[in-house]
């Protein structure tokens, strides 16, 4: 996945990170994983501080690989948004320098396309007139609908990927850690 993905992003992943998978949500909660920022619901999780991967398996060998993929995506975001690893900049202003919609859209799009469903909720919410604004889309810890901001995200990405390439959005990500 690593060298796949860093092909198609435009940077591949030359730092190594650490992978736990989980075989069960309460096997995790039994470790010494901090459980605070695992949402209900989500599988996987990449501490930003770390370099560590951890993923809770839920007996889908295809969800395991969407999630390998997700997490390999943000490996190589964390790469290039911190050369030097999370905890050189622990202290040093803003730790996310890129919004919320194109870190989760990215990795979701690398870990496949979206299933009819999603096209589907999609569509409603756009018909509902609920989708949400980019500026809302900034920081997912915000949004009333974590399921809809994921799925929006991806869309969005999507989009930049069809209209100028997947590795478009490597050369926006390094643009974003020049800053």
């Amino acid at each position: 996945a690593a060298k796949d993905i860093g092909a198609r992003f435009g940077a591949p992943l030359t730092k190594r990170s650490t992978w736990v998978v989980f075989p069960s949500r309460d096997a995790m909660a039994k470790s010494n994983v901090p459980l605070d920022d695992l949402e209900e619901g989500l599988r996987a999780w990449t501490p930003l501080v770390r370099r560590r991967q951890l993923i809770v398996f839920n007996g889908s060998r295809t969800e395991l690989a969407r999630d390998v993929a997700h997490g390999v995506t943000h490996a190589l975001q964390t790469q290039v948004l911190f050369p030097s690893g999370g905890w050189a900049v622990v202290g040093r202003g803003p730790l996310f320098h890129a919004a919320d919609w194109f870190l989760e859209g990215t990795a979701q799009h690398f870990s496949g396309a979206p299933g009819a469903g999603e096209d589907i909720d999609l569509r409603g919410a756009s018909l509902a007139n609920s989708l949400l604004s980019l500026e809302e889309l900034q920081d997912f810890n915000e949004v009333p609908d974590l399921g809809l901001a994921y799925m929006q995200a991806q869309s969005i990405v999507g989009y930049i990927a069809d209209e100028f390439g997947e590795p478009s959005l490597g050369r926006l990500l390094q643009a974003v850690a020049s800053h």
